[in-house]
């Protein structure tokens, strides 16, 4: 019913901080289409140390990004440390844009320093975003806010697809790359829109000002008795995270004597590993190029046609993630992710070329968008009690961003020395953690903080 769709402010509130996530999936993405073009104003080969250097430094800064995430957190809330990325974008943007009209040399240390700027502003997004959107959600939204930050990276990744098609020559890519700085002008614009945490208002003892909040950012056919009944749910998160230090408990040093907290570190890490470890970043970073060797006449299309499908998937993921539960969608999701690779792995051996090999990429892309792409970010809100959710969140992108940057740099290797069979150690990595979820992942579709706790410290 119309009544219980989220209010404007929430909607609003959520496009906003998504902007970041884009800007995430649009920098993770970008240079895969106008490589060529970028290498010959550069002068450097494609497949050289300085092209790999300007593809893998993301990694890296995003990591900086994510480990700095933890304490914007507790100084700024969830809404101050969303906007702080707007100026790492902002910077990182004007640098790719001057890179263009540099001289050579030049050139490349602006667009180096242009991805690391943009790096580590996607790393604080991939920690502040999912907090942001676990912070507006109720009880029943969760898992489809939770998996909101991925669906902005789909986004993200998309767009820089679709406008590779057409600036991706000599002369246009420099808007391309620029492209980050516009993002961040609306992310700033947008800032005072951002609505304040609840939990945060709550643990500063501002019940009136969180009780407005609240209700501003509910449903209209949100119940008084539910209002009051989720304040005094967070009255006493808060109270529990007040006497274990507040949010800046570190989850690591907590983990040595809480069995919960320990257990939900080793999940949330679990599940990052498995996201980055499925061999979905693989395709992401070098789908042009393997589309192109596989015989594609045009692997540009090819590669878009993944991100649209990619997009869907993700949209899917979203809503059924609160209807079918987050365990049963991700093994579901994992074992479909191990059928496909294993499909590609016989395609690319035989030699197959065009719509097939297209099609069987898509469907590994689909069954990768509704679990392991964006259930590992709305999990790390849920399993993480408030004391060490910060710091938590930051260690499991830590890991996160530590794979992508090992994905990044092996797969070439990996090509080269296993040919068509590249995809089997991700097979392995994906068997290994569905039997790793299947034992030790609990459910969390609807369960309070403190049920979550309970299940966790079983």
């Amino acid at each position: 019913p119309l009544s219980s769709t989220p209010p404007r402010a929430t909607v609003v509130a959520l496009s906003v901080a998504l902007l970041a996530s884009v800007q995430f999936g649009f920098g993770l993405s970008v240079l895969n289409a106008p490589q060529e073009a970028i290498c010959a104003s550069l002068a450097i080969g494609s497949n050289s140390a300085s092209w790999a250097a300007l593809v893998s430094v993301f990694a890296p800064a995003g990591l900086v990004g994510a480990n700095s995430a933890s304490g914007l957190l507790r100084r700024l809330g969830p809404s101050g440390a969303v906007t702080r990325t707007a100026y790492w974008f902002a910077l990182g943007g004007m640098l790719q844009f001057a890179a263009a009209s540099a001289d050579k040399a030049g050139g490349f240390w602006l667009l180096l320093l242009g991805r690391v700027a943009i790096g580590i502003g996607a790393g604080i997004a991939t920690v502040a975003v999912p907090v942001f959107c676990g912070d507006l959600a109720s009880l029943s939204q969760r898992g489809s806010f939770g998996c909101l930050n991925q669906i902005g990276c789909v986004l993200g990744i998309f767009l820089a697809q679709l406008l590779g098609l057409g600036l991706s020559t000599e002369a246009k890519w420099r808007w391309l790359l620029g492209l980050p700085t516009l993002l961040a002008g609306l992310q700033l614009l947008g800032a005072p829109l951002l609505v304040q945490s609840v939990p945060r208002l709550v643990a500063a003892g501002l019940l009136n000002e969180a009780r407005e909040l609240l209700r501003r950012i509910r449903p209209a056919s949100t119940s008084k008795s539910q209002l009051e009944g989720e304040l005094r749910a967070m009255k006493e998160e808060a109270r529990e995270a007040s006497r274990k230090g507040g949010t800046s408990a570190s989850a690591f040093e907590a983990a040595r004597t809480s069995r919960p907290v320990a257990r939900a570190l080793k999940l949330g890490v679990l599940l990052m590993l498995c996201q980055q470890l499925s061999g979905m970043n693989a395709v992401f970073f070098y789908s042009t190029s393997i589309f192109k060797t596989a015989g594609l006449a045009s692997p540009a299309v090819g590669t878009l046609v993944c991100g649209i499908v990619n997009i869907l998937a993700t949209v899917a993921g979203m809503v059924l993630s609160d209807r079918a539960g987050r365990r049963p969608l991700l093994l579901v999701a994992m074992g479909g992710m191990i059928a496909s690779a294993l499909a590609l792995t016989a395609l690319l051996s035989a030699g197959a070329t065009g719509p097939l090999l297209v099609a069987v990429v898509c469907v590994s892309i689909s069954f990768f968008g509704i679990g392991l792409g964006g259930i590992p970010w709305a999990i790390g809100t849920e399993i993480f009690a408030p004391a060490v959710r910060p710091s938590g969140m930051a260690l499991c992108a830590t890991v996160n961003w530590t794979a992508t940057a090992l994905v990044g740099l092996l797969f070439p290797l990996m090509q080269r020395q296993l040919g068509t069979f590249c995809f089997l150690p991700f097979v392995g990595c994906l068997a290994v953690g569905f039997l790793l979820v299947n034992a030790e992942l609990p459910e969390t579709r609807g369960k309070t903080i403190a049920q979550v706790q309970a299940a966790l410290n079983r």
